[in-house]
């Protein structure tokens, strides 16, 4: 049996090419897959021509290596190379195309990086969910009540933080432009303790206050409570009295003297 019938034979694309890598002779699989051609690289993807030539003009055995070539009708297939050169002039070239394996691989990639896609984006949507929950409860924790037509309460319950300072803080400020409050008075008897970067944003607080010419008093002052708020720069500037009763019990006039 000669050369081209052994090719014929072949379950697989199989080709014999000359030095140009022309087609002296292809198996009836290969033509089955890519049809008639006259050149090895007619049937090669763009992206691995220069692999392609490389690999099969080395004039020496080749190694099993891949390429992306095109079957009809413009079918991307991987496949494993298998080369050799018989003499100086005559090249045997066998396709074995890869199984569905790599394309399932692919395939399931590209759900994962889908499903990953998703659930950054969920993630993303959660974390804002729960920073505006915490927002409110923060807010929650910090009401701003109007006692008159001058006098605004915040009682405090829980952690004094910088985040519970900033909640607060805008709402506080846009109710005493609205009311034009004389007098916010800040209620610590429900308060746990102060952090350090609260008592921080606690004192931008208080001088804004000042700035917009509003008087702050703080009342239910606490031991614990004591020794941090004697760090504020602005103490002379503010007012303590014991217990919410008696604040509410004075006018503002009376507070002010």
């Amino acid at each position: 049996m000669n050369t081209e019938f052994q090719y014929d034979a072949l379950p697989l694309p199989a080709f014999r090419l000359n030095e140009k890598l022309s087609v002296v002779h292809c198996s009836e699989e290969a033509r089955r897959l890519f049809g008639e051609i006259s050149s090895f690289l007619e049937i090669v993807d763009e992206a691995s021509a220069n692999k392609a030539t490389k690999m099969l003009t080395s004039g020496t055995v080749v190694e099993k290596f891949e390429l992306n070539v095109i079957a009809q009708p413009s079918k991307l297939i991987l496949a494993d190379v298998f080369a050799k050169w018989d003499s100086q002039f005559s090249l045997s070239v066998i396709l074995v195309p890869k199984d569905g394996k790599m394309e399932r691989i692919v395939q399931q990639l590209g759900q994962l990086r889908s499903r990953l896609n998703e659930t950054d984006y969920d993630l993303f949507l959660e974390k804002e969910r729960t920073a505006e929950l915490l927002k409110q409860v923060q807010e929650l924790s910090a009401p701003c009540i109007q006692l008159d037509r001058d006098r605004l309460l915040i009682p405090l319950f829980g952690e004094l933080s910088r985040e519970k300072v900033e909640a607060v803080s805008s709402r506080l400020l846009e109710n005493i432009y609205q009311v034009n409050a004389e007098m916010v008075i800040l209620d610590f008897t429900a308060m746990t303790k102060i952090t350090s970067q609260g008592l921080i944003s606690l004192e931008s607080l208080l001088q804004t206050i000042s700035v917009m010419g509003t008087e702050s008093i703080i009342c239910g002052v606490k031991p614990i409570h004591a020794k941090k708020l004697h760090h504020l720069q602005s103490l002379l500037s503010m007012k303590f009295i014991s217990s919410l009763q008696e604040v509410i019990a004075l006018r503002p006039e009376t507070s002010k003297s």
